[in-house]
């Protein structure tokens, strides 16, 4: 421990000595000031949320800021945002966000991928309420039909790394589910929506139901729902030319999810769980071998659990120490359905789990200067459940060094200092982790300056992936090598101007270095730290709001360095493998009345993927690094709204990729998975009633 503690008094010295080069007047200022924590839900829920112009957030830095204020680079989605353009799920959200893109795995797993990292293993952080729902396996999450939106107040996205305050999985973006709280609902909502995609059925329904009492300082809220869809309804064929047709039968996600949330003075429970289904019928780029009836019994389901729980001591107007306890259960990604084993390997139930205690603290100097610091503690397991007497983990070489078991801890220390310094925004902080795989440092840096109709930002963060127990001891990945945190450094900047109420703009630029990133090596079927990526890139955005219409235009660019491992780029090293190079979004909606209209338009550059040649003919060791180019795509959506044809009754009317573009995922390695379809042309009729 005496390592942590030097990190936590080198931060410490670090925000003292800032201070008062910065400000030699800090003991001399007023203490009278306002309380700025905003601690209660009743206070947040105060601030405006409709706009996403002014929507405050608090992912950037656990605290109330406006979006230029903010130290990263912030994306908000609303909820009016996501009724207007008709979002399905989250997928749709992000595909409006600048360089973020989604990539094929093994188990027909849709991943996603930003500023030309492959985020799918354990890199992008997707949370609800705050509680993170990536697997527990290898730290994924399944795209595509995963958390439909109804039930979402907004959704805070840090386009950037986010390990100085979330630690693991916020390497390069961090994505915040906010779902509505119940002072916001007052009342019941019902969605229920059927749609079709070619002749394949697609439906669900969605309940929400809230309320406040206690003179508003009870709020209550639930929601319940299911989905179900078909993904595509073309051909997959494998590079060895074996063919299924995905259709409803062989492409088909079942997600349920339930949320609740109580909120009363400054105590906070939260819960959800969350689950997916789906068939897939291939397991690692080839289809498999149909049962008699026809049917591909590859089965896989995943699911979270999370409760969480936190009480606000107010101490006094200017200190406020929050204990939180957490408790957080799944299984890997690609966990199967079986009732009889098969074999060694294919047949491991596992279910992991982390129990977490926290104690933050919140001080307020001055009405201008404000620290939170704290730490943690985390008990990891790891529980596989088989069908013989062959544990599921490997702990060592030894024969013997098995076990069905695992329980490991870590530890953690957190520090954040923010100083308004107006026109001017300092920001310094960083999180320390005691790991079983070695320590992790995330430093964190960040210079605002906002004046008037401008903004500028200079962002400096340093984030890590920590490994998970299964990757590491599962007997199907074991190789006796040990790992340790992959690291990554980001360089930001970006500057902005609001032209007037109407016309908003940004543009910023980004330098990603990833060091030794958890890889799997097919040489040695394990996970190693392997290699080097490196990002640069620029992404820009324009956003217009009047009266009746508005909307935003959107474009991202994101190439590799020659620095980059041959492994993650397609040959000649001039583009990131499977994702594209450039992207650009226009979506525009205008209303009438009780109508609104809106398109939302995507453009995908030529993305490039392993030939077949190469899947076939590499090995193990000998990996031919051989790509080829897809065409660029263009996806467009449309989307029309009815509020109340009659009281409380919401209609909304979707058609998804309009022109049927063939857009097929690829896989972001040499991994030897084909083109996979997905995201066909699809018809959605939604029904809400509110009471």
């Amino acid at each position: 421990m005496n390592k942590s503690l030097s990190v936590f008094t080198t931060l410490t010295f670090l925000v003292v000595f800032a201070e008062l080069v910065i400000n030699h007047q800090l003991f001399g200022q007023s203490t009278d000031s306002t309380n700025i924590f905003k601690p209660t839900v009743q206070e947040i829920l105060q601030l405006p949320v409709k706009n996403s112009w002014t929507t405050n957030v608090e992912i950037a830095a656990k605290k109330q800021q406006t979006i230029e204020e903010a130290p990263a680079i912030v994306t908000v989605i609303t909820q009016e945002d996501i009724k207007q353009y008709g979002a399905r799920d989250i997928a749709d959200v992000l595909r409006w966000i600048p360089n973020f893109e989604f990539g094929i795995d093994v188990q027909t797993l849709y991943g996603v991928g930003f500023r030309g990292a492959w985020g799918h293993e354990g890199k992008v952080l997707l949370m609800i309420d705050g509680m993170s729902i990536n697997c527990f396996g290898y730290g994924n999450t399944n795209f595509f039909g995963t958390l439909p939106l109804q039930m979402v107040e907004r959704i805070e996205i840090i386009r950037g790394p986010g390990s100085a305050l979330y630690g693991g999985f916020a390497e390069v973006a961090v994505i915040n589910v906010i779902t509505k709280h119940g002072q916001q609902l007052k009342g019941v909502e019902l969605q229920t929506q059927v749609g079709t995609l070619k002749n394949n059925l697609l439906y669900g329904i969605n309940g929400s139901a809230g309320t406040n009492l206690s003179d508003k300082q009870l709020n209550i809220s639930t929601h319940i729902g299911m989905n179900y869809t078909p993904l595509s309804n073309r051909l997959y064929e494998d590079y060895n030319g074996n063919q299924v047709d995905f259709g409803a039968k062989n492409s088909w996600r079942y997600w349920t999810h339930y949320i609740a949330k109580i909120d009363y003075k400054r105590l906070n429970i939260s819960y959800n769980r969350t689950q997916m289904r789906w068939v897939s019928p291939d397991e690692f780029g080839t289809v498999q071998v149909p049962n008699g009836q026809g049917d591909f019994t590859n089965i896989i389901n995943t699911f979270t659990e999370n409760i969480t729980a936190n009480y606000n001591f107010l101490l006094t107007k200017k200190l406020k120490i929050s204990p939180k306890i957490e408790y957080n259960r799944g299984n890997p990604i690609t966990s199967k359905e079986f009732t009889i084993p098969t074999s060694q390997t294919e047949n491991q139930t596992v279910i992991g789990r982390r129990y977490l205690g926290e104690v933050a603290m919140q001080y307020d100097f001055t009405d201008k200067i404000h620290v939170d610091f704290g730490g943690g503690y985390t008990v990891n397991t790891i529980q596989g459940f088989t069908g013989n007497s062959n544990p599921t983990l490997k702990t060592g070489t030894n024969a013997g060094d098995t076990t069905n078991f695992l329980s490991k801890n870590s530890s953690y220390l957190f520090l954040q200092y923010l100083h308004n310094l107006s026109p001017f925004h300092l920001s310094i902080g960083g999180r320390y982790e005691n790991t079983p795989f070695g320590d992790a440092f995330a430093p964190r840096l960040a210079l605002n300056y906002v004046k008037s109709k401008f903004h500028a930002k200079l962002l400096y963060g340093r984030a890590f992936r920590v490994p998970l127990l299964w990757q590491t001891y599962s007997r199907q990945y074991f190789s006796g090598e040990k790992l340790t945190p992959e690291t990554s450094e980001t360089i930001e900047g970006e500057i902005g101007y609001r032209l007037n109420t109407q016309l908003k703009a940004t543009v910023n630029a980004f330098y990603v270095n990833i060091t030794s990133p958890i890889t799997y090596i097919g040489a040695t079927n394990s996970y190693q730290n392997y290699g080097n990526l490196q990002s640069l890139g620029v992404e820009a955005e324009a956003q217009l709001k009047f009266k009746n219409w508005g909307g935003f235009l959107n474009f991202s660019y994101a190439v590799p360095t020659q620095n980059t491992s041959q492994e993650f780029v397609a040959q000649g090293k001039k583009a990131f493998l499977g994702l594209p190079t450039f992207k650009t979004n226009l979506n525009v909606y205008y209303s009438y009345k009780k109508f609104s209209l809106a398109t939302t338009c995507t453009y995908l550059s030529s993305r490039e993927g392993q030939t077949a040649f190469s899947a076939l003919n590499s090995t193990t060791t000998n990996v031919i690094f051989e790509t080829a180019s897809t065409a660029p795509i263009w996806l467009q959506n449309f989307n029309l709204n009815w509020n109340e044809p009659i009281k409380n009754l919401y209609l909304q009317i979707g058609v998804y990729n309009v022109w049927n573009s063939n857009y097929f995922a690829l896989q972001p390695y040499y991994g030897g998975h084909a083109p996979t379809p997905v995201s066909d042309r699809q018809w959605l009729l939604s029904v809400m009633w509110k009471w």
